[in-house]
């Protein structure tokens, strides 16, 4: 599963210092009361991340959150959950084949 955001408008007159990138597995979360986990931090100039180590099948919600000195921006969630479905198989019907991008606009 591929994530692309852009940067926040403003930044709150201080530099973004990383992207933290957290996923919710909504097939397994209702059951066992988990929450969300953090995947990853990324450096400021990265606006894309592969998230590795996906159940196939599962399903998943994202977010990123941008972080400074002053601490962390609201985050940017996904909408719906995205299924995640080996890059290796063969689809039999392209129209369920996506590209999952968001973006972040500061309010």
């Amino acid at each position: 599963m591929r994530l692309t955001w852009q940067p926040p408008l403003t930044d709150g007159e201080s530099p973004i210092s990383q992207y933290i990138v957290e996923r919710q597995d909504v097939t397994t979360s209702a059951a066992a009361g988990a929450g969300w986990t953090r995947v990853d931090r990324l450096r400021p100039h990265v606006y894309s991340y592969t998230v590795p180590h996906l159940v196939d099948g599962h399903r998943y919600l994202y977010r990123v959150i941008a972080e400074n000195e002053h601490g962390r921006g609201p985050p940017l969630e996904t909408r719906n959950p995205v299924e995640a479905k080996s890059p290796f198989c063969t689809f039999h019907d392209p129209s369920r084949l996506a590209t999952f991008n968001f973006i972040y606009y500061q309010r």
